[in-house]
């Protein structure tokens, strides 16, 4: 048997053990950028981005920028770094750090 995979396999939430800390990564979304430059490697021609993309496996026409917000856990305390992309970004499939954050525990 066989499964057509249509989309990217990628967790939502991921936790380890870092030494004393217990970290979770958690998945807030994802968009995609209908180019690389602007904002990205802007010091370099499309031809030399197209290069780049080809050598690790990447479209040369478009990005995703990810937001993977991290929560860490360690001496009793919690903090968390980065908070994501925000209520705002619902339409842009992202968003989803509170909703998550509660599936997370």
């Amino acid at each position: 048997m066989t499964v057509d995979l249509k989309d990217p396999i990628r967790p939502v939430i991921q936790r380890f053990r870092l030494g004393n800390a217990d970290v979770t990564t958690i998945l807030d979304g994802a968009i995609t950028l209908p180019q690389i430059a602007p904002p990205y490697a802007t010091d370099m021609t499309e031809d030399q981005r197209a290069a780049v993309a080809h050598e690790n496996f990447v479209p040369a026409d478009k990005t995703e920028n990810g937001f993977t917000p991290t929560l860490i856990t360690t001496g009793g305390k919690l903090v968390l770094i980065d908070t994501g992309f925000g209520e705002m970004g619902h339409d842009k499939g992202c968003g989803h750090l509170v909703a998550r954050m509660a599936e997370a525990g």
